[in-house]
């Protein structure tokens, strides 16, 4: 019962993802829970581009999305359906030891898009559940935690006691049972989940056609993510398929089929629609209103830094706040808490947006940390305020973070932007840099 899977084969893949629960939140203080619903049905094309034996060395698909919809409901009220946009339906796929990774083959991805097409039980990893050994019937073996890190879409696996049974054989399929509890982390938050799974394995194809797996899992509240106590259940279904015309070499062409950085990129659009800005993924945004958007970076489950970007009031094109005073509102914002501003610059960057910067160190409650400030404008007088902080001992892992942000920052017209007087347009930028940081 061993997988033999080859470069070039094609299949149709057909999932359909439910989950009820709820979702685990801190207001004012308390904790607490919103009934979830999630409906998500997927369906695409694949064709398998590298299969490496050794599941540690990465192996790589190209799909194309047929389907890719989610209906959710959250404290009884139906949000808008997700749908993936026509132009980012072909999605290549790789997976390398524990880690998984999914892009856009001829776009960005948003971090919706991103949510959309990941799934537990990945078609690519499935195969991977299979014994190392040949195994009887009746007789039970114990899954890779790298396999189930990927199965169950975690990020970090802490334990896994997980054992599989072959059931039943025939000369054409082998029947499997999958049990056990895995516990890791999901974007830094810890979690544990009690899994359920049945699964087939076609000795013909030799691979595994069907799925259906059930997960109870208890997470966390975590930095970026809210916790979740919920149920959810998958059927996955692969078939052969013998041609597939969105996924022939003819139709690949120029599109991103191996995994560079510009892969990982996602794109966020600003709700007040001032700006957007393309940024790593260890960036999330966990507040994004009229008045500000926060950020905040996570890096191997730990919080590394926030940042909020304020919107300016549109000046008069050519209007600007001098650096000098730039630097002072940062001094009397800090106030008590500063200990000492590190560096002060303005440059033009790419874009021509004029750029600028002040770095700043000081204590918050016996913490020392260290800030971050830009002040973004262009020629026509749209701006953005940009506040970074993060506790200093973390300042060589975040170092150029910052400048990555604002370099892929767009200043963009929003149909309804903010106004301002004559009299009070300098007044109303220099109050909205101070903004982020008010407690």
């Amino acid at each position: 019962m061993a997988a033999n899977r080859t470069a070039g084969e094609l299949t149709r893949v057909t999932a359909k993802l439910e989950v009820r629960g709820n979702l685990k939140l801190i207001s004012k203080g308390n904790e607490t829970k919103s009934p979830l619903m999630v409906v998500g049905d997927i369906r695409y094309d694949e064709r398998l581009l590298v299969w490496a034996d050794q599941f540690a060395e990465p192996s790589r698909t190209i799909r194309h999305y047929d389907e890719a919809d989610a209906n959710i409901t959250i404290d009884g009220q139906a949000l808008p359906t997700r749908t993936l946009p026509d132009e980012k339906r072909l999605v290549a796929a790789q997976v390398s030891g524990g880690a998984s990774m999914l892009w856009s083959a001829r776009d960005t991805f948003t971090r919706d898009d991103l949510d959309l097409v990941t799934l537990p039980g990945s078609s690519l990893v499935v195969d991977r559940l299979l014994p190392s050994e040949p195994v009887a019937v009746g007789q039970a073996w114990k899954p890779s935690a790298d396999a189930m890190a990927v199965l169950c879409g975690l990020d970090e696996v802490d334990s896994v006691e997980v054992d599989a049974t072959l059931k039943d054989a025939t000369d054409t399929e082998a029947r499997c049972e999958l049990y056990g509890i895995v516990e890791g982390r999901v974007d830094g938050a810890k979690t544990r989940l009690e899994i359920t799974a049945k699964f087939t394995f076609d000795r013909v194809r030799g691979r595994v056609s069907w799925l259906a797996m059930s997960v109870k899992e208890e997470r966390s509240i975590g930095s970026v993510s809210p916790g979740v106590e919920a149920t959810s259940r998958l059927q996955l279904q692969i078939q052969p398929l013998d041609d597939s015309p969105p996924l022939t070499d003819r139709s690949l062409v120029g599109a991103a089929l191996e995994p560079a950085a510009a892969n990982r990129a996602l794109l966020h659009r600003s709700a007040a629609g001032n700006f957007a800005l393309a940024h790593d993924r260890r960036w999330h945004v966990v507040t994004d209103d009229e008045r500000v958007t926060v950020m905040r970076l996570m890096e191997d489950g730990e919080l590394i830094a926030q940042a909020n970007l304020t919107p300016l009031v549109k000046q008069s094109p050519g209007k600007t706040v001098a650096l000098e005073a730039f630097k002072s509102d940062i001094e009397r914002l800090l106030g008590k808490n500063l200990a000492g501003v590190v560096k002060a610059g303005e440059r033009m960057n790419a874009n021509e947006y004029r750029v600028c910067r002040v770095e700043a160190i000081g204590k918050v409650n016996d913490l020392d940390i260290q800030w971050v400030y830009y002040h973004v404008t262009d020629k026509e007088g749209r701006g953005v305020a940009v506040a970074f902080t993060l506790d200093s001992k973390l300042a060589e892992r975040f170092a150029g973070d910052d400048v990555a942000l604002i370099d892929s920052l767009q200043l963009l017209d929003p149909a309804k932007a903010p106004a301002a007087t004559d009299g009070n347009v300098e007044q109303s930028a220099q109050r909205s840099i101070l903004t982020p940081n008010q407690q």
